[in-house]
């Protein structure tokens, strides 16, 4: 008939074997590291499998009211296509930006696919009553999971025991950025769609907006929070000396201008290493940019908090003695 078939133990594999798959696919090479990139990703899947329930209830599920949706065993049955694409899309935004993308991960992402359009395709059959044990939709599953079974015969990536710093990380594509947001529309669009004669929205689909709205929220929380933390680097790389961790040009000229502003007494020393481009000549710039590293560090130490010291450039260096602060001319 047009119920779909339901086995709590069934549903409870199917959900962990979801979760597992996505920790995994979290923890692969290629995907972020830090827990914020991770939380990014895993939101990035839900908003896609979020905004797909109404597209989906538009496209084949309008006549779901069938299947009895009020057992929440078989509503959770109408989730797990929205599940699989959430696992599709944390593979994609794992896999990263690298090409050739790992054989296995591609693999993977045919098993995730395949399994979403049978899943698709199982509910919408068995909504209408049309699908029976032996149909030819069988096939797909044990697909899907061979060819994981195939992923794993290939060994694992060489690790990276050398990286490049220098190497600047390409970055993502248009599409991959923007893939959660442009079916945000879609699922807009949907909503006005799937509205029943009588004005409401059904259960499912308001549900789902509602959890989409959600994920959104947090999703755009993490971007902000990630945006605040890129300000705050850019701020120091801005004003920072890379090599001795003191402050810059830049930073000494804005204090310098700060202080003169201000009615007190301001004092300059500028100090210059005489003989350094020996040094560098003779012993080579790796030992020089240690030696400025430690000389760096002892003026830092003796100037205290008495005033500011700054690295100019090369061997050249200054320090900022403003206000009320006294220093002994001997520091």
């Amino acid at each position: 008939g047009g119920e779909l078939p339901h086995i709590a133990l069934v549903a409870a594999v199917y959900l962990t074997g979801i979760i597992a798959g996505t920790i995994a696919l979290l923890c692969v090479l290629t995907a972020p590291r830090s827990p914020v990139g991770r939380a990014r990703v895993l939101l990035d899947g839900v908003i896609v499998g979020l905004a797909l329930v109404p597209i989906v209830w538009v496209v084949v599920f309008r006549d779901i009211d069938a299947a009895e949706l009020a057992d929440p065993v078989r509503t959770l049955g109408l989730f797990f296509p929205m599940l699989d694409l959430v696992q599709l899309t944390v593979l994609v935004a794992a896999a990263g930006t690298t090409r050739p993308v790992w054989r296995p991960m591609t693999m993977i992402a045919g098993s995730l696919a395949t399994r979403a359009l049978a899943d698709t395709a199982y509910v919408a059959l068995a909504a209408r009553g049309d699908y029976f044990a032996g149909h030819l939709l069988d096939v797909c599953w044990p697909v899907s999971y061979l060819l994981i079974v195939a992923a794993t015969w290939y060994p694992p990536p060489p690790a990276c025991t050398d990286p490049d710093d220098t190497a600047e990380a390409p970055l993502p594509p248009w599409w991959q950025v923007a893939l959660p947001y442009l079916l945000v529309g879609g699922a807009i669009g949907a909503v006005m769609l799937a509205r029943m004669p009588t004005g409401q929205t059904p259960h499912l689909v308001f549900v789902g907006m509602l959890g989409l709205l959600a994920a959104l929220a947090v999703r755009q929380g993490l971007a902000a929070k990630q945006n605040l933390w890129l300000v705050a680097r850019l701020r120091t790389l801005a004003y920072t000396d890379q090599l001795t961790g003191l402050p810059n040009r830049l930073m000494f000229i804005r204090q310098l201008r700060r202080a003169l502003r201000v009615d007190g007494p301001v004092a300059v020393l500028m100090l210059d290493l005489d003989g350094f481009k020996q040094v560098n000549d003779r012993f080579g710039h790796a030992t020089g940019d240690t030696l400025l590293t430690r000389l760096a560090a002892r003026m830092r130490s003796a100037v205290d908090g008495d005033g500011t010291i700054a690295r100019l450039g090369g061997d050249e260096f200054a320090v900022l003695v403003d206000g009320e602060r006294s220093a002994p001319p001997e520091r």
